[in-house]
């Protein structure tokens, strides 16, 4: 019951709008992984959210973004989504946790994630 509400929640998001110039990426697992690899931490960061999975072609980033904080709900977190966030996103990842999808966001899209025990707040960087 829970897949087909991220499912249909997903569904409701997509959105078809024309390609922003210059954005014709299409982010998958192997970009994940070699985000991963890029990180030289000491102590590698353990995602623990729920695995998803997305599919979205030229979708606005802040609907990505709000479909996450719906599916980090049943984690126990609440993800505040800034709407002057700008951009669209087109990924197809498969099996990953949301926190990663997230982390891996903030990164691509300059944007700042600040958390305080189970509140994650995401906006762009100033």
């Amino acid at each position: 019951m829970k897949r087909m509400t991220i499912l249909t929640l997903a569904m409701l998001i997509l959105v078809s709008v024309s390609p922003v110039a210059g954005e014709d990426k299409i982010y998958t697992n192997k970009d994940l992984e070699k985000y991963a690899d890029t990180k030289n931490r000491e102590t590698p960061v353990k995602y623990s959210g729920n695995k998803v999975t997305l599919d979205f072609s030229d979708a606005n980033l802040v609907a990505v973004l709000s479909l996450l904080s719906d599916i980090a709900k049943h984690d126990g977190y609440v993800l505040k989504v800034d709407p002057r966030i700008q951009g669209k996103v087109t990924l197809k990842m498969t099996t990953v946790p949301w926190d990663q999808v997230l982390d891996f966001l903030a990164e691509n899209y300059h944007l700042v994630k600040v958390v305080k025990e189970k509140t994650i707040t995401v906006a762009p960087q100033n």
